[in-house]
């Protein structure tokens, strides 16, 4: 009984180091890329260009398992690189003097500025305006003035 037990706890173990230590971060290198139903597959009709990055869950024998919207597609390893989660993240530059950070998209000034070369996290956009993270708190730019860099 001991033995089955110590067995069922390995088995355990290399299951939950899989699940936790699987997964991360793709750069498409190719243009063009298919996105694979399976491994191998049939084609979804979805194409990756040099430069897109995607989430990836699993990996075997050459495809990665990857999220692209709310499914799960596959992508062969020939077309990617695996990349830190650091390099997927997105800032805003701004790239004028004494920008605006205003409350609301277009909305009431806070009484902060921003100046040519300043970065911050990008949270998102809207219309004309870009969602940006300064001190923990939200505040939007005009697209006039930043743009996005990763």
């Amino acid at each position: 009984m001991k033995q089955k037990a110590r067995l069922l706890l390995t088995v355990l173990f290399a299951f939950v180091a899989v699940s936790v230590f699987a997964g991360g971060w793709l750069r498409v290198t190719g243009n063009s890329v298919r996105l694979r139903m399976a491994p191998g597959g049939a084609d979804s009709g979805l194409r990756m260009d040099k430069g897109d990055k995607l989430e990836w869950y699993s990996y075997d024998d050459g495809w990665y398992s990857v999220q692209y919207g709310d499914n799960i597609y596959y992508i062969s390893s020939k077309y990617v690189e695996r990349i830190s989660q650091e390099q997927t993240e997105k800032f805003v530059v701004v790239t004028g003097d004494r920008v605006i950070m205003r409350k609301t998209p277009g909305g009431k000034d806070s009484g902060l500025r921003a100046n040519d070369g300043d970065r911050f996290k990008y949270l998102g956009e809207k219309g004309d305006w870009f969602k940006i993270q300064f001190k923990g708190n939200a505040y939007w730019v005009s697209k006039k003035y930043a743009v996005i860099k990763q």
